[in-house]
């Protein structure tokens, strides 16, 4: 089953790290982070987990819009990697993926090959902003987080713990 979580809003990757949480109890499970630079708490979480691989794919300085070539160098190494290790897993999570695609750093019809080739046995989960049409019409699961309102427009920094 393929599982999309996207849209505008908040909790995309932190659904992604629940399901992650939730499925190693009887799953080995692989969360594979784009973009961001595997700092946040959730990652650290992750790590300690028995039954998750965590690899990181970004050095966190993609700011939206600016892409840097050292980003897009990690990003299709990340992906090529998705091909090569998903069969070992149980359930693979591809955290910002979709993202990457919508900034052009990977081909969304590469995403959607992707998707397509999932033996029905696996789960694999997609996230991050503008998933196409075709992304949506390949999964069978699809959640879109709506951001109606938000703290940081009154200011409010990121917290740890919080938003990463």
């Amino acid at each position: 089953m393929v599982h999309i979580y996207t849209g505008n809003g908040k909790g995309k990757t932190t659904a992604a790290v629940g399901l992650a949480v939730r499925a190693q109890a009887t799953m080995r499970v692989l969360f594979v982070q784009f973009l961001k630079d595997g700092s946040s708490s959730e990652i650290e979480g992750l790590k300690k987990l028995p039954n998750v691989d965590v690899e990181i794919f970004g050095n966190g300085t993609f700011i939206e819009g600016s892409v840097n070539r050292e980003q897009e160098d990690l990003v299709v190494k990340g992906f090529d990697l998705l091909a090569q290790k998903s069969s070992v897993y149980d359930i693979v999570i591809a955290d910002e993926v979709i993202t990457a695609a919508s900034y052009g750093i990977i081909d969304p019809k590469d995403v959607v090959k992707l998707i397509q080739s999932i033996p029905s046995n696996k789960e694999f989960v997609l996230t991050g902003q503008k998933a196409t049409k075709k992304m949506i019409k390949a999964a069978d699961l699809v959640t879109e987080m709506k951001k109606i309102k938000h703290y940081y427009e009154k200011g409010v920094k990121a917290r740890s713990g919080i938003e990463y």
